[in-house]
């Protein structure tokens, strides 16, 4: 099960954080400063193409909720599908907490915080959380009768395996990353001759002081039965308010 926790904070070069002009901490690994802007470079290897496409994230502002979030820092992060996420930061890590798409006119609360990060000062504890996940990449083929893989939600187990890496993207190289990996499996019935197999799932993820995520990379099986999948990776290509 989830625990309920939340939190949030980010850090990068002296370059980068003068052309933001904004004032962000050293020990903030996941800014939620009003305006930042991330661009990212995406690739697909399960597309038959291999094309890259971008997606951007933006902060939005903070947003007064009533009820259990009344008078709770709460922010909006929009990204380029038009989805808004709801991001709450406690003192005990940085959490989403609801979405609202597009089409919708009302936020949808998550039926469970999801934590993204823990508190800065937690990160050397070896601590791990959940969070529920859906494939990113893994499906089935368009005739076939199995059940279809983006239809399973699972729990990932999330833990800090790094505190120091120097990670090079196209924004440039970042120092003093920690790297968040992410492990699930789960059982899904992938054809009439194999039946039910075990998916293994991971997903690690890089974080920069002062930036945030500048890469994530999620691995799903490349081929079991009907179904397809393969490897998706963010890297982040631009970093602006």
């Amino acid at each position: 099960m989830m625990s309920k926790v939340r939190t949030s904070i980010v850090f990068v070069s002296t370059c980068l954080l003068q052309a933001c002009g904004q004032d962000i901490s050293k020990t903030d690994y996941f800014p939620l400063h009003e305006g930042l802007k991330w661009k990212y470079s995406v690739y697909d290897d399960a597309s038959t193409d291999f094309k890259s496409r971008t997606f951007t994230v933006e902060n939005i502002g903070n947003i007064e909720l009533q009820d259990k979030y009344f008078d709770m820092p709460v922010h909006i992060r929009r990204t380029s599908d038009g989805t808004d996420y709801y991001i709450l930061s406690a003192e005990d890590g940085i959490f989403r907490i609801g979405q609202k798409r597009l089409h919708e006119k009302e936020l949808t609360f998550d039926s469970a915080e999801r934590k993204i990060l823990p508190l800065h000062k937690d990160f050397a504890s070896g601590n791990s959380w959940y969070v529920e996940s859906r494939t990113y990449v893994l499906r089935g083929s368009a005739l076939d009768t199995v059940p279809e893989a983006k239809e399973v939600s699972f729990e990932m187990e999330f833990e800090i395996v790094a505190d120091n890496e120097t990670v090079k993207v196209p924004a440039g190289q970042f120092e003093y990353c920690i790297k968040v990996s992410g492990n699930a499996s789960f059982d899904l019935y992938v054809d009439p001759k194999l039946g039910y197999q075990t998916i293994n799932i991971e997903q690690h993820e890089w974080y920069a002081p002062s930036v945030g995520m500048i890469k994530l990379e999620r691995i799903e099986p490349q081929s079991i039965g009907m179904f397809k999948g393969g490897t998706v990776t963010f890297e982040l290509e631009q970093f602006s308010d």
